[in-house]
């Protein structure tokens, strides 16, 4: 038989259990918020780039604004299931998936129609200053640059 003060223990605990367990699940839910949203302006950043008349420059080699979105949403899917466990933000797309070749080290680059060269992460973080110009110099601060 319980007595009643285990019994206030017990239904205590039950009480704290589902507090806890209520408390995790929202934050839970706002973690899917946030990367929702991430995942919203990533792929916007991945449109621009596909929408432009921009040539992107990988390990030396020159390719089509098409084609360079391609290979971002390919190496963003790759990277952000096996190194961020499929939640991947903003910032860590720009300075991990965005910034250079994984197998030779060479940055990317972006010719844009005056012949000019830019580094494609200093492209996207400047892209993300009309969406979110906080976003985009957080994401600067974490580029090294």
């Amino acid at each position: 038989m319980i007595d009643h003060n285990q019994f206030k223990f017990l239904s205590f605990l039950v009480g704290f259990i589902f507090i806890f367990t209520h408390i995790f699940s929202i934050s839970e839910e706002k973690k899917s918020i946030i990367s929702l949203s991430d995942e919203k302006i990533i792929t916007k950043l991945i449109a621009t780039i596909a929408d432009s008349n921009l040539k992107f420059i990988r390990n030396g080699s020159s390719y089509s604004a098409k084609e360079a979105a391609s290979h971002l949403q390919l190496k963003l899917e790759i990277t952000s299931k096996k190194k961020f466990n499929g939640k991947i933000t903003v910032c860590e797309f720009i300075n991990n998936v965005a910034t250079k070749s994984i197998f030779s080290g060479l940055p990317y680059q972006i010719e844009v129609e005056s012949g000019k060269k830019i580094l494609l992460h200093v492209w996207l973080i400047e892209n993300l200053k009309k969406q979110d110009a906080a976003l985009a110099e957080r994401c600067n601060k974490n580029s090294g640059d």
